[in-house]
């Protein structure tokens, strides 16, 4: 039985427009550059068409001029859901993963939010990141800033729609693999355990002047071991520069526990990674807040993307999870005589 032909246009449309969203566009043109290293870290980053956005501010910010209030949805509490309202003049973005702590115990917004100026109160869906507690500290009610975002394997639950057990799972992954433990199971201790921090501080030092270094920089391709582990983009590099230090101190600190001799991938790898990602399957998500969300789980990776009415605010593909087989490095630069007798690992 044949189609009609104005349903076969419509489903041929509905496949194109999946296909060529924005963001598409985006990583398959935008330029590959470095990489630069820090320890095990290892960041490509990438400068791709840009976009003007409206002028907004960050979490951080708006929190510091009690513009933003976050609060549970009522005094007893609900782990997946929080009220957050913007009574600035301004919408305020807010990135999944930053951490929000306080109140009965610390959480991450699951998706990216853009909040209008004067929104009234909003519900949005959110993860516990602090497993071990459920319960007010003194009269504190409402949430502030930590000035952290959750690290790529924590992200990467979050946006795979496993559920809050995965998302603890993968709190309780990074605290074992930097030796650190707390009774409340909070992801915040490590970051703020002192042996950590020297590390964190040291790695972080190295990189904090990329988006000055490279001044069109508008995205980066982050690899740890031999493999791909996070992209962000932002095509308004505003959003990137007021989000950088906390972005880069989230990468370092997944790289902490990891081997320093990685060899590192080529731009060329990187760019077939960014062209497939360009193509996966992505699908319409609500938002309580202004634009639309898409979500994308394809192989092993998971993304998500922002978009509003001016452009593209935010693109975000973690692959920590990775069912795929890590790249396999091009050939060491080493002159054949010594790669003949370099020491190799052995295989796990």
């Amino acid at each position: 039985m044949r189609l009609p032909k104005l349903l076969f246009f419509l489903l041929l449309g509905l496949a194109c427009w999946a296909r060529s969203r924005p963001w598409s566009h985006w990583l398959e043109h935008c330029e590959v550059q470095g990489p630069q290293r820090s320890g095990s870290l290892l960041v490509f980053p990438l400068s791709g068409s840009a976009e003007s956005l409206p002028r907004c501010r960050s979490l951080d910010s708006a929190l510091m001029q009690d513009d933003l209030r976050v609060r549970e949805v009522r005094e007893e509490g609900d782990v997946n859901r929080l009220v957050v309202e913007n009574r600035g003049d301004r919408p305020v973005f807010i990135m999944a993963g930053e951490i929000l702590k306080g109140a009965r115990q610390d959480r991450v917004l699951k998706h990216d939010l853009w909040l209008p100026a004067d929104s009234g109160e909003i519900t949005v869906a959110v993860y516990c990141v602090e497993h071990g507690r459920w319960g007010y500290k003194g009269d504190q009610r409402k949430f502030d800033s930590s000035g952290s975002i959750s690290n790529a394997r924590v992200r990467q639950a979050a946006l795979s729609e496993a559920g809050q057990g995965a998302v603890w799972d993968s709190v309780a992954e990074t605290q074992k693999a930097n030796g650190v433990s707390s009774p409340s199971g909070a992801l915040l201790v490590v970051y703020e355990d002192s042996r950590l921090s020297r590390r964190l501080d040291s790695m972080v030092s190295d990189l904090r002047d990329l988006p000055q270094d490279y001044p069109d920089m508008n995205g980066v391709v982050v690899q740890i071991d031999e493999r791909i582990v996070a992209v962000d983009v932002f095509p308004d590099r505003r959003l990137l520069v007021s989000l950088w230090p906390k972005l880069l101190r989230s990468y370092a600190l997944e790289a902490l526990s990891r081997d320093h001799r990685q060899n590192a991938l080529s731009r060329s790898q990187v760019r077939n990674f960014l062209n497939d990602a360009a193509s996966a399957r992505w699908s319409y998500s609500d938002t309580p807040g202004r634009g639309d969300l898409y979500s994308m789980h394809d192989g092993g990776l998971d993304g998500q993307a922002l978009e509003q009415p001016e452009g593209l605010a935010h693109l975000q593909i973690l692959s920590w999870h990775s069912r795929r087989k890590p790249v396999r490095v091009e050939p060491s630069p080493w002159p054949p005589a010594i790669d003949l007798v370099r020491p190799t690992r052995p295989k796990d």
